[in-house]
């Protein structure tokens, strides 16, 4: 019960408050019960809002119909609320009949002397709700029934049913079939000691168990008792409503008399014609495609499930062969002739055009078949039975085997030819080294042929540097281990680069070498400066080396691929052209466009199929854009941006200048004394000429172990350290020097030129790294930076 002062300012309020409210909300005023108010909820539940001033009977004559006007006289009588929960009630709305379900309440409101003076209606429309647990229940029972009805669709079948729980297997649910196989109720049981015999099928549980994937095994032998019995057996993992594996599922088929009626057709093929009466017994169950037919029209009196599954979409029973089948017309006359002559007719891998649906795409299958003629009681001709096997798995498994096989052969000459070609490059700088260094040994040899010879030496040693540093690139590249460092990138200057490098390469043989630069060209991206710039170097050379006159440019500009800025290098000759025939091929490993090109111009081969696989690296690509023979070509080399593989740039050490040495550029290690660490008498002897040819002053010893005592004992500046030696290797040695608190610089000296080598060297403590062969001015710069800067 409530009292309310009606003044203006309470009425005022109480307005605000109820169209605010989330319910809906009206006010009756009086024993005839007139709409005094109703707010914007109430005017969507009703369909309108036609109402203030009205009697609810005038109003929403349909309340009175659902004996809601009942109520209100009862509550403005007894002055008791009513609370409705879930009320069905409807509305003739302005859009029709509205029904809905409502929580709702008939407040009675008393005046201070305790009369009433209207009904405050307020309530929720639950529509919603009410008709989701119905919906639900529904639901609910649906399941119910389903799963009932599936547990009697298990009970029944003839197939045999059993759930099992737990990994050990527990029998909780078995049908009548497994019943009658085992001739007991092994329910609460466990497999292993319900059939403790069927060994066969322990191991096939626990491996659906561990691992949750569905198999299918067929013809399986179980041991049962003392026989062994044949079945198709489907194994499911079963799963809680959290996903979890709880147990396995068991769909088993006995097919033991399939099994063995189909040896026993196997051992009687020589005599099929007189156990004819065996086929029928064995057809439907067949896994091979069975079909008869009778007459001379070839009229399909059977087929198994099979054959109807080559032609799913087509209906065969009670056709003519031709008119069912028409686009196997070629059959036709095979199929009569063993009608009438009574020859067996087997085909082995034959093709066959097959149909699926009426009006469907031919497909080309490939099928094991065989045309038997039947006779009928009287010994004359019935019919023709097809009994056929789809071997196309098998046929072009074969087929890619052979491809395989072909191709493995000509990948096997291509690298003999690689290699016979490697040898060739190999050798040529490498018989140039040996024989003019044994002409050095000529005591009474001018100067200017001694100068003349070293420079003969250092040229072919740098080819042959080359060679070998393509060779590895390839592999590393092709073994996934390439490392690269993604730094911030100028394209152009990258091509100016290579154009400085190559121009004088260009200049001997009298070509032009340019560079244009297209206004899209990025002004930066983020890529492996040295290898974008090893890619364009072998581009430029090759157009070089293929080009006799006119000239070689570097053209740049940018494109967007895939939302990726991408800078694009063109390299265009007037060169010899490449056949069209050979612009992808010239990409391959271990081939060049033809071998009169490797006898005329040299080369191995590498640098086209090294380049390509840089790039792709890299993001982009490389292609042969377009080619003339005769004419020249455009090579285009693509290289994606791709910031987010940014690494920090790490310091390296410029050529020494004669500022930094203080103006003494002959001597500049006078007074450095350096302790040189390498198992390589070779080595030692250079790396020592070259240290006292500069002024340094040096010892060697031959392994890290005796290098960490003569590093600790004595006043070095700086130790030059190769990485693989006997007794302890560098990477340790410097590793327990910088842990005994060793400060002074160590530079690695290494044949690995790989990054990861680099970077392997810094984090034991090397201070930097040299690579081998040694260049006396990288040595000296290095030795210099880090003792005297």
């Amino acid at each position: 019960m409530k009292t309310i002062n009606f003044d203006q300012s309470n009425a005022t309020l109480l307005i605000q408050v109820f169209q605010n409210s989330p319910s809906f909300m009206a006010f009756v005023e009086g024993s005839h019960f007139i709409f005094k108010f109703g707010n914007q909820k109430f005017f969507e539940l009703i369909g309108h809002n036609e109402i203030i001033g009205k009697r609810v009977e005038e109003a929403l004559p349909e309340l009175e119909e659902q004996g809601l006007l009942d109520i209100l006289h009862t509550v403005s009588q007894t002055k008791t609320p009513y609370k409705g929960l879930e009320v069905p009630v409807y509305f003739n709305g302005a859009l029709g009949r509205l029904e809905r379900f409502l929580d709702f309440t008939y407040q009675p409101i008393l005046s201070d002397h305790g009369n009433v003076v209207g009904i405050l209606i307020e309530g929720t429309d639950v529509t919603e709700k009410v008709l989701s647990r119905v919906a639900l229940e529904k639901a609910k029972a649906l399941v119910e029934n389903e799963r009932s009805n599936f547990r009697s669709l298990f009970k029944d079948t003839p197939h045999l049913v059993c759930i099992l729980r737990g990994p050990e297997h527990q029998f909780e649910f078995v049908n009548e079939a497994h019943i009658r196989l085992l001739g007991f109720d092994a329910t609460g049981m466990k497999v292993r000691e319900a059939q403790p015999e069927s060994v066969e099928v322990h191991g096939l549980l626990d491996d659906v168990y561990n691992t949750g994937v569905t198999t299918h095994h067929y013809e399986i032998p179980v041991t049962l008792g003392d026989r062994i019995r044949y079945f198709n057996l489907t194994y499911s993992a079963r799963r809680d409503d959290d996903g979890r594996i709880n147990g396995v599922m068991v769909l088993a088929s006995e097919v033991t008399t399939h099994v063995e009626m189909r040896k026993e057709l196997e051992a009687s093929k020589q005599t099929l014609a007189l156990e004819q009466h065996k086929l029928d017994a064995i057809f439907h169950v067949s896994p091979a495609a069975m079909a008869l037919w009778v007459g001379e029209d070839m009229v399909f009196e059977k087929l198994n499930s099979e054959y109807q599954k080559i032609f799913p979409g087509r209906d065969l029973q009670g056709r003519p062969f031709l008119e069912a089948l028409p686009e196997l017309g070629q059959f036709g006359e095979l199929v009569k002739n063993v009608l009438r002559t009574g020859e067996p007719f087997v085909g082995v891998e034959f093709p066959v055009p097959i149909r699926r649906t009426e009006f469907g795409p031919i497909e080309e299958r490939y099928f094991d078949f065989t045309y038997i003629q039947i006779k009928d009681a009287h010994g004359n001709p019935y019919g023709v039975y097809d009994h056929a096997i789809d071997v196309t798995d098998r046929v072009t498994a074969r087929k890619d085997l052979e491809a395989a096989k072909s191709e493995a052969v000509r990948a096997n000459e291509l690298k003999s030819a690689f290699l016979a070609n490697m040898s060739h490059e190999i050798r040529t700088p490498l018989g140039a080294i040996m024989g003019f260094a044994d002409l050095l040994r000529d005591p009474d040899l001018p100067y200017e042929e001694r100068v003349n010879y070293l420079e003969v030496l250092q040229r072919n040693g740098n080819q042959l540097t080359v060679i070998i540093n393509d060779i590895l690139d390839l592999s590393k590249v092709e073994a996934g281990q390439m490392a690269l460092e993604f730094l911030p990138l100028k394209p152009e200057t990258v091509a100016h680069d290579v154009i400085s490098l190559l121009r004088v390469n260009a200049s001997e043989k009298g070509l032009k070498l340019g560079f244009e630069r297209d206004p899209s060209t990025p002004a930066e991206i983020h890529s492996d400066p040295t290898r974008v710039q090893q890619i364009l170097i072998n581009l430029v050379s090759n157009s070089i080396k293929f080009t006799h006159s006119g000239s070689v440019s570097i053209r740049t500009f940018g494109q967007t691929e895939n939302g990726r800025t991408v800078a694009a290098f063109e390299v265009i000759d007037t060169g010899i052209g490449i056949q069209p025939d050979q612009h992808e091929r010239i990409f391959e490993v271990f081939v060049q466009a033809d071998s009169s090109v490797t006898r005329k111009f040299g080369g191995t081969g590498l640098g086209l199929s090294l380049s390509r696989r840089l790039a792709r690296v890299l993001g982009g690509d490389v292609v042969v854009k377009e080619s003339q023979m005769g004419k020249g070509s455009t090579f285009l080399v693509t290289i994606a941006d791709q910031p987010e593989k940014k690494k920090a740039v790490i310091p390296v050490v410029a050529p020494l200048s004669s500022t930094e040495s203080g103006g003494e550029s002959d001597k500049p290690l006078t007074g450095i004394k350096v302790l040189v660490v390498d198992d390589t008498p070779d080595n030692q002897r250079l790396i020592k000429h070259f240290l006292r040819r500069a002024g340094a002053n040096s010892d060697v010893v031959d392994n890290g172990l005796v290098a960490q005592a003569k590093a600790l004992e004595g006043d070095y500046d700086i130790i030059l350290m190769d990485i693989q030696m006997p007794e302890m290797d560098g990477y340790t040695a410097t590793q327990q020097l910088r842990e005994k608190g060793y400060k002074k610089p160590i530079i690695a000296l290494t044949a690995h030129a790989m990054a990861e080598v680099r970077r392997k060297c810094l984090s034991v403590g090397y201070t930097d790294h040299l690579t081998k062969p040694i260049n006396s001015a990288d040595l000296v710069s290095m030795v210099h930076h880090y003792v005297r800067a």
